[in-house]
């Protein structure tokens, strides 16, 4: 379970692809490749490069620009990849995307079990609602004016006539009533995800129909379904970076090896890969290619930190399954009481991304009951790396009962620890005596982290 399978809108960018394929192939990746339908298989095979690391689609089917046929060939590309059931992870790209980080970072990332995908409301959003409460039909020469095709092109056909009497029931049916999320097309799923989005897709009719007949479904269908799928489950941003910070208002195009040597460093690690790569020359791409081969991670690799990390703490961790809980539960939280939501941070799983949620609330707190009085040396305490910077300033508390509380441990300093895996280490060189111990945030805000564990004297102590 350690490959990687990377979906791919094939369309105008097929020597991007093929360098890409270039790149990566000493790693554990393959390319699942859909080529629109209208663009010529032979000539676009030809110009990717001969690779056994590529399955391209057989049944494929034209894309319109803001049209449903985007999501039918991410949902078809994802299909095919499941089917073949080895995969760790699963992210979609474009042809025109390419790696951002040194490879030792993207592959470790891609492997993270944790979603991958932008997501925001858009509930609060006037035109998304509108987006999908009107009535489109993107996909046709006879209704999306973007494609520069003959008027003789633009003719009806059956399928048209097909798609106007879909609207006409779904008119009479309406949409689904559904809470609208939006976000980038581009996403990196685990197993579990990809499936749960695939069987909804082909079991709720009605929503596929609905965002069928929507506007640009292609920024909030996956959002939404996911939503539906995995209500609580955490996720992180979108893998790809797209960016739109430059005039016109349309995405910049990367032509250079030096653009993309800008982006990476301003984009600092947040981003696995770049989109709407087009290099002036073929050798742009094989110079950065080279320097990401070459360059040394920014930051370690997480997988690195977290086995190095075990393979130096192999004592008994006191907290491990212990009895725990914390000061509220929240609408993200994973578990329904204090308690049952609070075992995520103390179930031994240093890799998982799932943690517990407190509510927006003054000096919230996790806590653990060790059982028995210990003597303690350590306490480590492993941060949630997309939103580390919620838990810079904290104190430790311990207790004999849990009712009376001193501080171990403050810390106060602004900086934030922990988004590239490595844990805080809180060491006490005269080991202290507690059977209770508690972090609380320092101010108001939420409380979240992966997982706390405690280490020190194996021989119980009784309490003076």
């Amino acid at each position: 379970m350690s490959r990687l399978a990377f979906l791919v809108l094939g369309a105008l960018a097929p020597e991007v692809l093929g360098q890409h394929i270039q790149a990566v192939k000493s790693y554990p990746v393959r390319f699942f490749v859909h080529v629109d339908h209208r663009i010529d298989m032979m000539d676009y095979q030809t110009r990717v490069g001969p690779s056994d690391a590529v399955t391209y689609l057989a049944d494929r089917i034209p894309i319109f620009w803001g049209g449903f046929s985007m999501i039918r060939a991410s949902m078809a590309l994802a299909e095919h990849a499941l089917a073949i059931g080895d995969f760790a992870s699963y992210s979609l790209i474009s042809d025109d995307t390419f790696p951002l980080q040194p490879m030792e970072t993207l592959i470790d990332s891609c492997l993270a079990d944790v979603a991958q995908l932008e997501i925001w409301d858009a509930s609060v959003s006037a035109d998304r609602i509108e987006r999908y409460s009107h009535f489109h039909y993107r996909d046709s020469n006879l209704t999306n004016f973007r494609n520069p095709v003959s008027n003789a092109d633009r003719c009806v056909k059956e399928s048209d006539l097909i798609a106007m009497q879909e609207i006409a029931d779904l008119m009479k049916r309406g949409k689904k009533n559904v809470r609208l999320y939006g976000g980038s097309q581009w996403w990196t799923l685990t197993p579990r995800h990809v499936s749960g989005i695939v069987d909804l897709f082909h079991s709720d009719q009605h929503m596929t129909k609905s965002f069928t007949y929507s506007l640009i479904p292609d920024e909030s269908y996956i959002q939404t379904a996911f939503k539906i799928c995995f209500p609580k489950e955490p996720h992180k941003g979108s893998p790809v970076l797209v960016d739109w910070r430059r005039p016109p208002p349309k995405p910049h195009i990367f032509e250079t090896c030096a653009d993309l040597v800008n982006a990476r460093i301003a984009d600092n690690g947040k981003h696995l890969f770049a989109r709407k790569v087009r290099p002036k020359t073929s050798s742009e791409l094989v110079d950065f290619t080279d320097l990401l081969h070459q360059t040394i991670p920014l930051r370690r690799s997480r997988n690195a930190i977290l086995t190095e990390f075990s393979d130096s703490h192999r004592t008994e961790n006191f907290a491990l399954n212990k009895a725990c809980t914390q000061s509220s539960v929240s609408e993200w939280s994973r578990g329904s009481t204090p308690e049952l939501d609070a075992k995520t941070a103390n179930d031994g799983n240093i890799r998982s991304y799932s943690c517990f949620h407190t509510l927006l609330e003054p000096n919230p707190w996790w806590q653990v009951d060790l059982g028995v009085a210990r003597s303690i040396h350590t306490v480590v305490l492993f941060n949630r790396e997309d939103m580390a910077s919620r838990l810079n300033q904290f104190d430790l508390h311990v207790s004999d009962n849990g009712k009376e509380w001193q501080i171990a441990y403050s810390r106060t300093e602004d900086t934030v620890w922990g988004h590239d895996g490595a844990p805080h280490v809180m060491y006490f060189e005269k080991p202290i005596v507690t059977r209770f111990i508690r972090v609380a945030l320092n101010g108001t805000n939420f409380l979240h982290f992966r997982e706390l564990q405690v280490f020190g004297e194996q021989n119980r102590l009784a309490l003076p």
